[in-house]
């Protein structure tokens, strides 16, 4: 609820893009399937055109529950974006978890909780990172 709460300057980091993609780790668990759809709605709620998109198959678990919350599970990530587009990581951030191409993506925001990876980036991103 802090975040919502908290003053930051989401949109600027977007820049004519028409939309952020968000997305978790490969080998996608409900941790990174979860945090891709809530990032992505509070991403919308700040009036920021942002979709979730998962790396890989659902497991059982992740499945059971999206199916109890009433959720439908995220698409996957299309195997081509262009070069510059906007993607959003969560639940990760090193590229050896990410997608194929990252180094070509512009990575506009982070959250995550795991220790800091070997993400580089081109210019200042969001980052938020909590065990």
């Amino acid at each position: 609820n802090t975040l919502l709460k908290q003053k930051f300057p989401l949109r600027k980091t977007i820049n004519n893009q028409s939309q952020v993609y968000v997305f978790g780790h490969r080998n996608p668990d409900t941790d990174a399937i979860t945090s891709a759809l809530v990032y992505a709605d509070f991403l919308r709620r700040k009036k920021i055109n942002a979709k979730a998109y998962r790396l890989g198959d659902l497991n059982n678990e992740t499945k059971f529950v999206l199916k109890r919350a009433g959720m439908k599970p995220p698409d996957m990530l299309p195997s081509y974006l262009a070069a510059g587009t906007a993607v959003a990581l969560v639940d990760h951030n090193e590229s050896q978890q990410s997608m194929e191409n990252l180094k070509m993506m512009r990575v506009t925001y982070v959250v995550d909780h795991h220790r800091l990876g070997d993400l580089t980036t081109l210019e200042p991103i969001y980052l938020r990172f909590e065990p």
